[in-house]
């Protein structure tokens, strides 16, 4: 690419009949400066590209970091519930051989009552 000072530089030979040398200086002028500005802004805006590409990665980066953490913790959470359910299942069954003997030794409770209650009505009743 083109760069301001080549612009600046450029000679134009002159024949006998040839170009205003202030002429031609003037509108090298001219076009450098354009160019120039230009030649800025297209640097300005290369940079900001850049910037711009090294944010995408960024966050693309951390979109992956996330999806992955995310990953986990539904995992984690699935092994966490079915965790919990085993144990939850465990204890309920420890627990039930324990509970049908209570309620086991209360009906013999309520049934010693009941026939208490029957005979006490045959003898005062």
């Amino acid at each position: 690419m083109i760069v301001p000072q080549e612009i600046r530089k450029r000679q134009f030979r002159t024949g006998l009949r040839g170009y205003d040398p202030a002429e031609i200086e003037e509108f090298q002028e001219l076009v450098a400066l354009d160019f120039e500005e230009l030649y800025s802004s297209n640097e300005k805006l290369k940079q900001r590209l850049g910037q711009f590409r090294s944010q995408i990665s960024a966050r693309k980066e951390n979109e992956l970091g996330m999806k992955r953490i995310q990953e986990i913790t539904s995992h984690q959470s699935t092994l966490t519930e079915a965790s919990a359910l085993q144990e939850a299942q465990e204890l309920l069954s420890a627990a039930l051989p324990r509970v049908e003997k209570r309620i086991r030794g209360h009906q013999e409770i309520l049934q010693r009552i009941k026939l208490l209650t029957e005979e006490a009505h045959m003898l005062w009743g």
